[in-house]
């Protein structure tokens, strides 16, 4: 097998030593912006020298991406590990918090604190009954149809995701992932990047197996300026870590000072802004329906984190000559509480005139940039949320003003660049004032800034210096400790 060299590594014997080896794991594939990060990074590390092979479940077209961006593939390789896949996209999610029931609970209570937990555990009881069958069967009793095998499919899936004991960690998994790539490229990693670390179990006892030098994008860090002190993630703490990016400078800060043997850096959110090569039917319906008003969106994962119940209440009193409002997008049900749910479930059932409503999962980013490209005001007011969003990016590149929380770093963000504008959490009155000043608002004075900051030539500027640290330590360090012949 291939070892390949590190980055620092001298020539020898009057040749060029071999780029060092990335293996870039993206642990959820097909979801919205994840991807997009996948095909973005997999360019800025092949245009940065690295050889780069792409760890993912799915196909998600990035070999054709480079090429469309004249990237050269030479030293680019793509693997898709075999695993079993539940039918909602993976083992990922349920794989956070493993055991039996109690275990689990036990470990979402510690990560989360009591009220989380009891809502979580509510919620999720009420909105598997409701949510994932409740119209479909309502629908087949209605049309004579025979609703006991949808019946029968609801109950399957209560118990197999609300009592499901599956023991294994997703971390032996993504283990098992690398070792299949090492096994069929030929290749062995000086660096395994995860690309969405929040997903995965953070407890050393997960990790114990694992070996590999790794670095991670952390999309929500548990520290920052909202809450600088408390204990890092554990996962951090382990010899193996090299580092991580941050989204947000103040947790970059905050983590350089707590965790200084690792890397940390701030990594620009970058987006995909490419459209479909012909317009998707659910952008011309929506375009069909607006009639010329103001055309509010509110999309993406749609939780209730969102703020997307505020929204709902701010709708009666606007002007629906005036104003249009699109809710597209997956909706989580089990982060809603019960007056959420029903809510949500009346405005799918008969939504207003002024209102466009598709609960689903758009397969092609594409049409998502259609869909912000075809709206006036971009909604983001999210509820105690301290993190980025890449709606951020995707609005300003689009020249879309936004509707976002006064708090934290969207806020921040929103306000200085003059993105659009800020207002209180969950405050309904102060919701409907800001869209109605926002229907003349201009993006323009300081978009160009915030673009450039979040460019791919910015996000190869840090990767960079990042990734030279990472795997300076990695040589470092396996200097440091005797070769090993067999892993345990």
């Amino acid at each position: 097998m291939h070892d390949a060299k590190a980055v620092n590594r001298h020539r020898t014997n009057g040749n060029p030593p071999d780029p060092a080896v990335i293996f870039l794991v993206n642990p959820i594939s097909n979801e919205g912006h994840l991807d997009t990060y996948a095909r973005f990074y997999s360019g800025v590390l092949l245009n940065l020298g690295y050889r780069v092979v792409l760890v993912a479940q799915k196909d998600i077209g990035c070999r054709e991406w480079l090429g469309r961006r004249q990237i050269s593939t030479g030293r680019f390789a793509e693997f898709q590990p075999r695993m079993k896949e539940s039918q909602d996209g993976g083992e990922v999610y349920r794989s956070k918090y493993t055991g039996g029931l109690l275990a689990r609970a036990w470990a979402h209570y510690r990560e989360t604190g009591l009220k989380a937990s009891l809502k979580k555990i509510g919620t999720y009881l009420s909105c598997r009954w409701l949510a994932p069958g409740y119209l479909a069967i309502r629908k087949a009793v209605a049309t004579g149809l025979d609703s006991r095998p949808l019946v029968k499919k609801a109950l399957a899936r209560i118990f197999s995701r609300f009592l499901d004991s599956n023991k294994s960690h997703f971390i032996a998994a993504l283990d098992a992932w690398v070792s299949q790539a090492e096994n069929v490229t030929g290749f062995k990693p000086d660096l395994v990047f995860i690309l969405y670390a929040d997903i995965l179990d953070q407890s050393l006892k997960a990790w114990r197996h694992w070996q590999h030098p790794w670095a991670c994008i952390r999309f929500a860090p548990r520290l920052g300026d909202w809450q600088p002190q408390g204990a890092v993630e554990p996962f951090f703490t382990l010899s193996s870590f090299r580092g991580a990016c941050m989204l947000n400078a103040d947790s970059t800060a905050v983590y350089k000072q707590r965790l200084p043997r690792a890397t940390f850096t701030t990594a620009p959110d970058v987006c995909d802004i490419d459209f479909p090569v012909s317009e998707c039917r659910l952008v011309t319906d929506l375009r069909r329906k607006v009639k010329g008003r103001t055309l509010v969106f509110a999309g993406g994962g749609l939780t209730s984190r969102k703020g997307i119940y505020d929204l709902l209440r701010a709708i009666p009193g606007m002007n629906p000559r005036e104003y249009f409002f699109a809710f597209i997008g997956k909706v989580y049900w089990t982060t809603f509480s019960r007056k959420e749910i029903a809510a949500l479930m009346a405005l799918q059932e008969n939504p207003p005139e002024n209102v466009f409503v598709h609960f689903g999962y758009l397969e092609d980013e594409r049409d998502f940039n259609a869909i912000i490209e075809a709206a006036d005001i971009i909604y983001a007011v999210y509820r105690d949320f301290p993190y980025s969003s890449n709606l951020l990016s995707k609005a300003a590149y689009l020249k879309k003003p936004l509707l976002v929380s006064e708090r934290y770093v969207m806020g921040k963000q929103v306000s200085l660049y003059g993105l659009g504008l800020a207002v209180p959490e969950q405050d309904v009155p102060a919701i409907r004032e800001a869209l109605e000043r926002l229907r003349d608002y201009s993006v323009e004075t300081g978009v160009r800034d915030y673009c450039d900051l979040h460019s791919q030539e910015m996000l190869e500027l840090s990767l960079d210096g990042f990734l030279r640290e990472c795997l300076e330590k990695e040589a470092t360090d396996r200097a440091e400790r005797p070769e090993k012949t067999d892993r345990t």
